[in-house]
């Protein structure tokens, strides 16, 4: 019997990821690694995107989709919501309670998500799930994340392989 694609999601952060976070506002410099993540997210069709960023407050999601090839932007399925934060201390975690509300609405059909960040502050200490991108990816070994990156998105698509023909075969 055929097995059914699992729904898995990538939350993605901008700043620090498609480009060194130095350069956020350097339009030369900006997106340059963007190619390179979408090249990696051709081999994964089941995986679909939610933007985690702080453009999601300034860009529309069309907008958004905008920066992304063609192929790419249509899996591009939605936006974290804003937290409002009432501490300056609130930050601490604020970006895995976000991603946890909008999973909220998901739950059903999301199997598997993977989050790609700059600011580990941002997630709790334990988050698997998180693929922290620092400066030394930003550099000359970017190549390091490309391969942490496919290396989780084998490991989600074999376990949901082995799941669904134990579902389904057995």
């Amino acid at each position: 019997m055929a097995t059914r694609k699992q729904n898995v999601l990538l939350f993605l952060d901008f700043d620090g990821v498609l480009h060194p976070f130095a350069a956020r506002n350097d339009k030369a410099q900006q997106f340059i690694y963007l190619a390179s993540i979408e090249e990696i997210l051709r081999e994964f069709p089941e995986v679909n995107i939610v933007v985690t960023s702080d453009w999601r407050l300034r860009f529309s999601i069309d907008e958004l989709r905008g920066f992304f090839a063609s192929d790419i932007a249509t899996r591009i399925i939605g936006v974290t919501p804003e937290i409002q934060l009432r501490e300056t201390t609130d930050i601490l975690g604020s970006r895995l309670r976000e991603i946890e509300a909008f999973l909220l609405s998901y739950s059903s059909v999301v199997q598997s998500w993977l989050a790609l960040d700059d600011d580990a502050s941002l997630f709790s200490s334990d988050c698997s799930e998180l693929i922290l991108c620092t400066e030394l990816f930003a550099t000359n070994r970017f190549s390091m994340l490309e391969e942490r990156l496919r290396k989780s998105l084998n490991k989600i698509a074999n376990h949901s392989e082995s799941f669904n023909q134990r579902k389904y075969d057995g």
